[in-house]
C-alpha cells in the first residue's frame, strides 16, 4: 500500500498505520485528502491479511476539521450542486471508513475538531491523550454539523450532552469525553499511538472472521438509523451557510 501526499501509510504485521500528514494545517481535511482516504479504504477493503487499522495525525494535533481555506464547500462562487456533491462525498467516505472489515483505532493527541471528530466517532475505538479535547465549532461558523455525525453523537453521549457539544461548542477534554462514552481509553500525553498499537496487537491472534462478523453485526444495529436521521444534512448546511453570509450589516 503506497503513501499519498496527505496521508502516510505504513504496515507492520497485520496492522496498517495511517497518518494524516498536513501538520502545517493541524491536519485539516481537504477534498483531496478525503479522495485519498477513499482510495485507501477501497484498497483496505480487499486486504484479508490486515486485521487492524490505526489512524493518527502528524504533529501536535490529530485533526483541525475541515480546511476552511480550501473553500470548496463554503465558497459562494462555486455552484450549489457542486458544493453539495463535495459535502456528500465526505459523508460517503466516512461511511466507507466505518464499514471497513478491519478493526479501526484512532489515536488522538492535542485536539480533534469538526469533521475530524466525525472520523474518530466512525472508528471502532478511540484512544485520547489526557490533554486532548474535542471541539465542534460548526454552529459558530454558520453551519449545522454534517456528515451524519449528529445521530452518532447522540448514540454515544445522549441528546443533552450532544447539545452542549454542538450548540454551545464546548471543548470537551479527554477524561470528560471518556465519562460521556465518546472515548474508550485515556493515556498520558504523547502515548496515544503506543496505546493504539497495543490495542491493535491484541487483535492479532483473535479469530479474524469472528471479529469481522461481530463488528459488522454491532455496527448494523448501532448505525441502522444514522442515514435516516441525518439524510440531507449537507444540503441543509448549504442553506445555513447562505443564511449566515446574508446577515444584514455583516
Amino acid at each position: 500500500m503506497d503513501s499519498t501526499s496527505n496521508i502516510q501509510v505504513t504496515e507492520h504485521g497485520a496492522t496498517a498505520y495511517l497518518t494524516l500528514d498536513r501538520p502545517a494545517t493541524r491536519n485539516a481535511l481537504t477534498h483531496q485528502l478525503m479522495c485519498e482516504l477513499d482510495e485507501i479504504c477501497r484498497d483496505l477493503r480487499q486486504r484479508t491479511d490486515l486485521t487492524t487499522v490505526v489512524l493518527s495525525g502528524n504533529g501536535p494535533a490529530f485533526c483541525a476539521g475541515a480546511d476552511l481555506n480550501e473553500n470548496l464547500f463554503f465558497s459562494p462562487d462555486i455552484p450549489a450542486d457542486e458544493r453539495a456533491d463535495v459535502g456528500n462525498f465526505g459523508g460517503e467516505v466516512i461511511q466507507f471508513w466505518e464499514r471497513l472489515p478491519q478493526i479501526t483505532i484512532v489515536a488522538v493527541e492535542g485536539f480533534v475538531v469538526g469533521g475530524g471528530l466525525t472520523l474518530a466517532l466512525s472508528s471502532d475505538f478511540r484512544v485520547f491523550a489526557r490533554n486532548a479535547f474535542i471541539y465542534v465549532p460548526e454552529i459558530d461558523l454558520g453551519s449545522n454539523y454534517g456528515w451524519n455525525t449528529v445521530p452518532r453523537l447522540v448514540a454515544y453521549a445522549g441528546p443533552a450532552r450532544t447539545k452542549r457539544i454542538v450548540l454551545l461548542a464546548e471543548k470537551i477534554y479527554a477524561e470528560q469525553a471518556e465519562t460521556w462514552g465518546l472515548v474508550d481509553f485515556v493515556v498520558s500525553e504523547g502515548k496515544a499511538l503506543a496505546r493504539a498499537t497495543e490495542l491493535a496487537d491484541s487483535f492479532a491472534h483473535k479469530p479474524r472472521l469472528a471479529v469481522r462478523t461481530s463488528k459488522r453485526a454491532i455496527n448494523a444495529v448501532s448505525n441502522a438509523l444514522v442515514d435516516v436521521a441525518s439524510h440531507g444534512d449537507m444540503v441543509q448546511s448549504l442553506a445555513c451557510v447562505a443564511s449566515f453570509n446574508e446577515r444584514p450589516g455583516e
